[in-house]
């Protein structure tokens, strides 16, 4: 019988295949439940015990699939929606400057320092704003956002925050507001949105994956990918979006594709992230 282990801040039911099932397949938070944490209190008792008395398994494990199913649906449609526009045009707008070539070269030239695996974090949130917040091993600083047209039509902007383009490693912080009224068809916008973009010449091998998510029972939509900016820098990035109500906040990490220092520093970060209202 199959048995999974309910993730207490999204819900999602995460099958229980070893001992060693300790984080949320879907959201990335450690599951309150697990084995490890188990054991320390009953250490008389083995894994399979474990499974019959803290999994959940038959009718229930299909009523809490079914329940997380309609959760999300319910929650992320708007999320989507906002997040497909979004993606195609940040990732441009991070190089379609005339400081595009001095941030390439930087991420040709300096991998993210090693020493942030083992620095002190600190966690970050704007101002009184408690929509979003993470730990950064990285001071963030405020700086002159400009939106793209295809997204300045349907948002405002209310912040951004970046770390120093040195550092070979980008976070950025975007603050935005959706505007009233909007009932455009956002996926006819995106689709527009990313038929100019490669119009440009300047992106190329652009993919990426999307994953509908819960952080602290708010709805998000990660996404991770990678691209090639002048046929020379290879990047990744993953580009977190969560949207409350109106408000929309946008985290964007963006590191060389050859640097495995960035993608472990990148995993950290957004584990940390921590959503109030």
């Amino acid at each position: 019988m199959q048995y999974y282990l309910k993730c207490e801040n999204c819900g999602y039911l995460n099958p229980l295949k070893s001992e060693y099932a300790t984080f949320c397949d879907h959201c990335g938070k450690k599951l309150g439940s697990n084995y490890s944490s188990w054991k320390l209190e009953h250490p008389a008792k083995d894994f399979e015990q474990f499974k019959q008395e803290v999994g959940l398994s038959g009718s229930k494990a299909e009523a809490e699939r079914r329940a997380f199913k309609r959760k999300i649906s319910a929650k992320t449609r708007k999320t989507i929606a906002i997040a497909a526009v979004i993606v195609v045009c940040v990732v441009a707008g991070a190089f379609a400057t005339q400081f595009g070539k001095r941030i390439a070269k930087s991420f040709n030239e300096v991998k993210t320092p090693s020493s942030w695996l083992t620095s002190s974090w600190q966690r970050f949130g704007p101002g009184a704003d408690s929509l979003l917040t993470f730990e950064t091993p990285t001071s963030l600083m405020p700086y002159e956002h400009s939106l793209a047209p295809e997204l300045a039509t349907y948002a405002d902007l209310n912040g951004a925050f970046r770390n120093n383009d040195a550092d070979g490693f980008r976070i950025d912080l975007i603050m935005l507001k959706w505007k009233e009224g909007n009932n455009a068809n956002l996926s006819t916008i995106a689709n527009a949105a990313i038929v100019e973009w490669q119009s440009q010449q300047l992106y190329s091998q652009f993919d990426y994956d999307q994953h509908e998510i819960m952080i602290d029972g708010k709805p998000a939509i990660l996404q991770k990918g990678s691209y090639v900016y002048q046929s020379n820098t290879a990047l990744q990035f993953d580009n977190l979006i969560i949207v409350d109500g109106d408000e929309i906040r946008q985290l964007l990490i963006t590191y060389g594709a050859a640097d495995d220092t960035g993608s472990q520093v990148a995993e950290r970060l957004l584990r940390s992230v921590k959503v109030g209202s």
